[in-house]
C-alpha cells in the first residue's frame, strides 16, 4: 500500500514538468514575407501551418585571450631595441626578468668576458640559465640532466647584465656563480 504513493508522486511530478515545458514553448507566429506572383496552375492548398522564417543565430565576437596575446612564461619576447647584427634589421630576443624564478644582476665593462659557473643535480624537470644584457640574450643553457660546467661569454657592449634561472617541474638543486 505504501509503494503506490511514491509512484503516484513521481507521475504527478512528470506531468507537472511536461505541462510547464509546453507552456514555455509558446505558439509560433508566421512571418509576413514577399509573395511571388501567382503561378498559372495553383496546386491544392496545404494543410500544414506556415512556419516562421529561420534566421541566423547571432554569435559572440571572438575575444582575444591572454594566452594568445601573452607569450608563455620563459619564452623569448622580441623587444625592438634597434640593435642586432651590423647591417641587418634583426631584433634580439629578450626574456622578461619577472618570469624568472631567480635573477642575479651584474655590471660588466666593454670587451670583457663573463665566466658563468653552474652545477646542477637534477632528479626530474628542467632548469634553464640565461645571460642577457642591453643587447638581449647573449647566452642560454637548458639542462634536463645533472651537469657541472663553466661558460665563457664574451661581452661586446658593457652595462648591466642579468643571469636568469627558470625551473620547470624541477626536483633537485642547482648553484650558479660568475666572475
Amino acid at each position: 500500500m505504501t509503494l503506490w504513493r511514491p509512484c503516484l508522486f513521481s507521475l504527478c511530478l512528470i506531468v507537472l514538468l511536461a505541462a510547464c515545458n509546453l507552456q514555455q514553448q509558446g505558439n509560433p507566429t508566421p512571418t509576413v514575407g514577399v509573395t511571388a506572383p501567382p503561378a498559372e496552375a495553383s496546386p491544392a492548398p496545404s494543410l500544414t501551418p506556415a512556419l516562421p522564417t529561420l534566421r541566423p543565430t547571432p554569435t559572440a565576437l571572438p575575444l582575444a585571450s591572454l594566452a594568445a596575446v601573452m607569450p608563455p612564461a620563459g619564452a623569448p619576447t622580441v623587444i625592438p631595441l634597434g640593435v642586432g647584427t651590423p647591417g641587418s634589421n634583426a631584433l634580439t630576443p629578450t626574456l622578461n626578468p619577472t618570469d624568472a624564478d631567480q635573477r642575479y644582476e651584474l655590471t660588466v665593462r666593454d670587451g670583457k668576458t663573463i665566466g658563468v659557473n653552474y652545477a646542477v643535480t637534477l632528479e626530474t624537470g628542467t632548469v634553464s640559465f640565461t645571460l642577457q644584457g642591453p643587447d638581449g640574450v647573449v647566452w642560454q643553457k637548458t639542462l634536463t640532466a645533472s651537469e657541472t660546467s663553466r661558460a665563457e661569454v664574451p661581452i661586446q657592449r658593457g652595462g648591466t647584465y642579468e643571469i636568469l634561472v627558470q625551473i620547470d617541474r624541477f626536483d633537485g638543486n642547482y648553484s650558479v656563480s660568475w666572475d
